[in-house]
């Protein structure tokens, strides 16, 4: 191991003597050489002494172990490591060889695989820098000093105060050793704050001959002098509009003098203190702003915004009731039309009453237009549109085929489902009020159902085809 004896002892150094002059015999120079003998027993065991005290010393305070590093690619926490590396090699005095051997302690997972595959096998080809950029280019993308160099270009000050914008810069500078003092110079001078740019300048600064410390010193200067007006500033508050007040604290001096003056008067202060304690009464000036009565208005204002909010009011209940009557809208198709004899229509027509022939309906066309109609009369225009469409058919098909024996069977299904139309038709209120509900009906049943069971009134139509009487059993169902 290496050692520094900065404190060695100092031998006392026997005069020699002359070996032709009287006083030398041989039993002096036996002396002589015996006596430097024993001083240097002597100096090894204060030597000794004193490597033992260091390394007591060394025990009782013992450097930190360094964290281990996991390969994780972040710069920060890799310059950490490094720096306990070092400091724990420095303390403990430790040789190169050593360090090599035991620095594998510090390393886990990534980093640690690493170490067993390249180091561990033969210690003697590694130093301890040659570990260190080993681990770096193995945890670290290819790119990391690009990576570094993009984030130094695009680096601004913002939000950070200039001496933690500073740091900044220089952790890049100590990553990338090619970064000069000058080309932080020209970093900062286009990326501060303006106001310390605009300072730096009427100081006659310049980024080009200024050295960086002058320019660093001034800015943290010009913040610290920023930051007390800013605080100056807070004492001021905005009150009624844009008039600022602000808070002036006046010297004790003048309070002092305030107070002799007060005791020279006597009994004129006397009467002001009890003119204090009694209460003022207060005016209604002095009543706060929200207790303070408003202005009334007068009654053509409030007749008329009376009128205007029944007329809102009569607005909205006129878009209630349209929407309203184009919920009850109804609808009737050809394909629920059934003959007489159909087993279903007598289960129909114990729970659906049959409607009057001179009931009045509304109904409403395809463009929106409403008529008024009797219930008779449907079954007519039923007839009619299915002649028109049956003649259609017949004569489209004759052309296709003339050998084609036409068969019109009406009570086929498909037929009759190719012949349905729609007629929206509503019956016309009579007066009486009737409960809407945007409940959902049951489609396609015989029985139409809601949750309630509560069922609007159903239409029958009655019918003639080619001389059959037919039956319509369409229950009334509400558009949504």
């Amino acid at each position: 191991m290496r050692a520094q004896y900065s404190e060695a002892p100092e031998l006392r150094k026997t005069p020699k003597r002359n070996p032709t002059s009287p006083d030398s015999d041989p039993s002096s120079s036996g002396s002589a050489s015996s006596s430097d003998s024993e001083n240097k027993k002597q100096g090894r065991k204060i030597r000794k002494l004193k490597k033992k005290l260091r390394k007591a010393r060394k025990l009782k305070h013992s450097p930190k172990d360094p964290t281990p590093y996991k390969g994780q690619p972040d710069y920060d926490i890799f310059e950490k490591w490094n720096f306990e590396v070092e400091r724990w090699i420095n303390e403990y005095e430790m040789s190169n060889e050593k360090a090599v051997e035991r620095i594998g302690s510090y390393l886990k997972d990534k980093a640690s695989q690493w170490y067993m595959d390249f180091v561990a096998p033969e210690p003697e080809k590694y130093t301890v820098d040659s570990i260190k950029m080993g681990l770096f280019a193995y945890c670290f993308p290819p790119d990391m000093k690009a990576q570094l160099r993009r984030e130094f270009k695009y680096a601004k000050q913002g939000n950070q105060k200039f001496i933690d914008y500073m740091r900044t810069l220089r952790r890049f500078q100590r990553r990338l050793p090619d970064i000069s003092d000058r080309q932080i110079c020209h970093k900062i001078w286009d990326t501060v704050h303006t106001y310390i740019k605009v300072k730096w300048i009427k100081a006659g600064m310049d980024s080009e001959e200024t050295e960086l410390e002058t320019l660093v010193t001034a800015a943290e200067k010009y913040e610290q002098a920023e930051e007390v007006l800013q605080k100056a500033k807070t004492y001021q508050f905005t009150s009624n509009g844009n008039r600022k007040t602000e808070y002036v604290v006046k010297p004790r001096i003048a309070e002092q003098a305030k107070g002799l003056d007060s005791g020279k008067k006597g009994e004129s202060s006397k009467a002001k203190k009890d003119k204090k304690k009694k209460p003022k009464e207060k005016s209604k000036g002095d009543k706060p702003k929200d207790d303070r009565p408003r202005a009334k208005l007068t009654k053509e204002e409030r007749n008329q915004l009376r009128a205007e909010a029944n007329a809102i009011s009569a607005l909205q209940y006129s878009k209630i009731d349209e929407l309203r009557k184009e919920r009850e809208q109804l609808y009737l198709s050809v394909a629920a039309i059934q003959l007489f004899g159909s087993p279903n229509v007598s289960d129909t027509e114990e729970e659906t009453p049959t409607a009057a022939d001179n009931e009045l309906l509304r109904v409403t066309d395809e463009n929106a237009e409403t008529i008024k109609i009797k219930y008779s009369e449907i079954a007519k225009q039923i007839r009619d549109t299915y002649l028109e469409q049956a003649s259609r058919r017949a004569q489209v098909s004759k052309e296709n085929n003339p050998l084609m024996v036409l068969v019109s069977d009406p009570e086929d299904k498909e037929e009759v489902e190719e012949l349905s139309i729609q007629l929206n038709a509503a019956q016309i209120d009579k007066g009486k009020t009737r409960e809407t509900t945007t409940r959902n009906i049951e489609r396609n049943a015989s029985k139409p159902k809601d949750v309630t069971r509560r069922l609007p009134k159903p239409i029958i139509v009655e019918a003639s085809i080619n001389g059959n009487k037919l039956s319509t059993n369409s229950s009334s169902k509400k558009k949504h």
